[in-house]
């Protein structure tokens, strides 16, 4: 199954002739379908068609491991336990070696299997490792070699020591509370569409540290490959979704809706699992999670994440149904859209609806998910305020100051009420293409939607700065300066 947005592969052996070129032919179409995962509710973003990611051509020997899969489970303040599989593709190796490199070029571990089974599950206990955090993202390289009578065959890997779990309503790196300071970000710069490259996603990154962020929400589906490369070096954790945005309920309901799903889940975890920064699955936004039939579609994909993820990684999905969403208590952490003041009510709204939610479910952490507003660049208002509970649905405020106060006010309310919130995601770092014209100006680019903090040509406004203060206060307590 092809699936939008994913990587895929075709082997052309049996089109391959000695001295005889061959074409390569792709046919894209970039229609949306009802039985399909992203489906023709998807209007959130601009959808493109074409080739928008890396094309590649590989060889591969005939004697191989494929499919290897990696985790670093944590035991004890340094400790971890290191899984690994494979599928072996040819002969059996004679033998197989683990060696671990430390970023210095220092040898840290190398360890021998003498007995080689494929698919079986191989785990080593490693202590005193240098933990990969957001703050400290120190990455090992990995090497696991084949010897096929005297060949040698070699995976590598850059990877650290981390895993991201959970513990009654805290999230937990490395054993240890810990808050998340997260953006979301689309793809696109200037009027290219999607087409940002490796060294434009380098420098928003580069500025996301800036803004003291440690967490990024990729919005709403599978990224380039580089994306995670420069997260995994850089250090920021990822949340990584399969593009169910508002997807038709009786679909994913159904037996083919949990099938589609479930090949995308299966191939992003094939395909992302071995990244340090990949810290957490999401199984879509928004879609009707007060329905008994989507909750079905959460408690599936739930199963089976923690089975085909060996237990690593917890698991989430966006809501916006509050306390009378069905499906919370299949996953592992409850992440909620909130755009109150904004799309509807009032900022005082928010602190009674979280805390009915951590009533009903006392032992699950909670993250803001959404939260954000639209402006326009250069429009100011001093006398800029919080809407009502009605105004807010009758009249938008677009200016950079509005923006500005609302982010300044509802993070503040969040951090001042972290024992019912454990993260929060602002919507958006960048402006980004819509199909949508609903939250604009006149004057604002049509079809360019205003919720980023920087606008597509990465002009800063006002709201960036009050973002950054304020993830640079919660860092700092965090670290105890």
């Amino acid at each position: 199954m092809l699936l939008a947005l994913s990587p895929f592969e075709i082997k052309l052996n049996p089109y391959l002739k000695a001295n005889s070129p061959i074409q390569i032919t792709v046919l894209t179409d970039n229609r949306l379908t009802e039985r399909a995962i992203p489906d023709t509710y998807c209007n959130g973003w601009r959808l493109y068609g074409g080739i928008i990611r890396p094309v590649l051509l590989c060889y591969r020997p005939k004697n191989r491991l494929e499919h290897v899969t990696i985790r670093t489970f944590h035991i004890q303040e340094n400790t971890f336990d290191l899984a690994f599989s494979f599928k072996q593709i040819g002969k059996t190796p004679d033998h197989l070696s683990l060696e671990i490199i430390t970023p210095e070029g220092q040898p840290f571990i190398r360890h021998t299997f003498k007995s080689i089974i494929s698919d079986s599950l191989y785990k080593i206990r490693i202590h005193n490792t240098h933990p990969w955090t957001p703050e400290t993202p120190y990455l090992y390289q990995i090497k696991l070699i084949a010897n096929f009578d005297g060949n040698l065959f070699t995976k590598e890997f850059k990877k650290g020591f981390m895993q991201v779990t959970t513990s009654k309503n805290n999230i937990l790196l490395n054993g240890k509370p810990y808050y998340l300071r997260g953006i979301s970000t689309h793809e696109g710069v200037d009027n290219k569409g999607p087409l940002s490259n490796k060294q434009e996603k380098l420098a928003d990154f580069i500025d996301l540290k800036r803004l003291n962020v440690n967490f990024l929400r990729v919005p709403h589906y599978p990224q380039p490959e580089y994306v995670y490369t420069l997260c995994d070096s850089l250090g920021i954790l990822v949340m990584d979704e399969i593009p169910a945005w508002k997807t038709s309920p009786r679909f994913l309901g159904s037996r083919d809706g949990k099938s589609f799903a479930t090949e995308y889940l299966s191939k992003m975890i094939t395909t992302h699992g071995n990244y340090t920064s990949v810290a957490l699955w999401s199984f879509g936004n928004e879609f009707h999670s007060f329905r008994s039939n989507v909750s079905n579609y959460i408690k599936h994909l739930s199963a089976y994440a923690k089975q085909a993820d060996l237990h690593f990684r917890p698991s989430t999905y966006c809501s916006y149904f509050y306390h009378y969403d069905k499906a919370y208590e299949y996953v592992d952490i409850i992440s909620v859209n909130e755009y109150f003041g904004w799309h509807i009510g009032d900022l005082e709204m928010l602190i009674p609806i979280l805390k009915k939610i951590q009533k009903k479910w006392p032992d699950k952490p909670l993250i803001i998910s959404e939260v954000g507003c639209s402006s326009q660049m250069g429009l100011r208002n001093a006398k800029a305020k919080l809407a009502g509970k009605i105004t807010s649905m009758l009249k938008k405020d677009y200016s950079e100051d509005h923006q500005a106060l609302y982010l300044r006010s509802h993070l503040t309310t969040l951090w001042d009420n972290r024992d019912l919130c454990q993260g929060t995601v602002v919507w958006n770092y960048t402006d980004y293409h819509t199909p949508r014209k609903k939250y604009q100006t006149k004057e604002m680019p049509p079809w360019i939607s205003g919720f980023g903090l920087v606008n597509l040509q990465r002009k800063k406004k006002l709201a960036y700065w009050e973002v950054q203060k304020m993830y640079g206060k919660i860092k700092d307590f965090d670290l105890g300066e």
